[in-house]
């Protein structure tokens, strides 16, 4: 979308994220064209196959480490050059201390946590920490709000991607494809650009149909609904439940 004319759907997206108990504002028009909330198309998982290919393409130093916490990837995934993956265990306080860990050990490898699940305050609180002693950055796919997620914590808002799915409008709109990027606009810029050399500009008639979906859908199924239901008492009231329905006419 233009800077200047962002796309209903985003607004719509960026209201969301304003008028939560605890609010984050990202730029759609910033002046000097840089966006900080962008689309992209083909779920999470695909999404996840561009972020990584953009490390792996526009690191400087490499290889990173890619920390995976409560979020199995496809086994190619793996071999994406540049980039070595390890899985966390699933229990909060022992990921935790395998970060410690693998920080320490190598401390200048740049490091992005995939955070697939909410996490504590406490454990924010202790990445926030670790993030000022080391290179580790934070994506996050778990379809958290504001005050779940780390780019809530003071000075790390600009070192978190969130990815964000239909979901946290509705649960019925979890199988729709498109999905929110937030976070650092430049990481987001070379995202794009990503996103365009493997799949081409996010699928349009998919963010329609999300907008379309989001400001008439549900109202449509309950007038649906409604109808149906008068109906209903209708063919039952004057006995005309036929064969179609089960039964028989009277």
């Amino acid at each position: 979308y233009h800077r200047k004319n962002p796309h209903p759907l985003v607004e719509t997206f960026a209201r969301w994220l304003e008028n939560q108990p605890e609010p984050l504002r990202y730029n759609l028009n910033d002046p000097a064209g840089k966006r900080e909330i962008i689309l992209a198309s083909g779920g999470i998982y695909e999404t996840l196959r561009v972020v990584l290919t953009a490390l792996s393409n526009y690191l400087q130093v490499t290889p990173a480490r890619i920390l995976t916490y409560h979020l199995t990837l496809p086994p190619t995934y793996h071999d994406i050059p540049h980039l070595q993956f390890e899985t966390l265990p699933e229990e909060e306080q022992a990921a935790r201390t395998a970060i410690e860990n693998a920080l320490a050990a190598e401390p200048h490898t740049p490091t992005f946590l995939l955070v697939g699940a909410p996490l504590s305050e406490d454990s924010r609180r202790k990445l926030r920490l670790l993030s000022i002693d080391y290179p580790l950055f934070f994506i996050e796919a778990n379809n958290a709000l504001n005050q779940h997620s780390l780019a809530r914590e003071a000075k790390l808002v600009q070192r978190v991607i969130r990815l964000l799915t239909p979901a946290i409008f509705h649960p019925r709109l979890d199988s729709l494809s498109t999905v929110f990027l937030i976070g650092n606009a430049d990481f987001l810029s070379v995202i794009e650009t990503v996103h365009f050399a493997l799949k081409g500009t996010p699928s349009a008639s998919e963010i329609e149909l999300l907008h379309f979906l989001l400001e008439n859908g549900f109202r449509l199924v309950a007038l649906w609904r409604k109808g149906i239901k008068r109906l209903g008492e209708s063919v039952v009231k004057n006995g005309q439940l036929s064969n179609e329905f089960g039964g028989n006419d009277a």
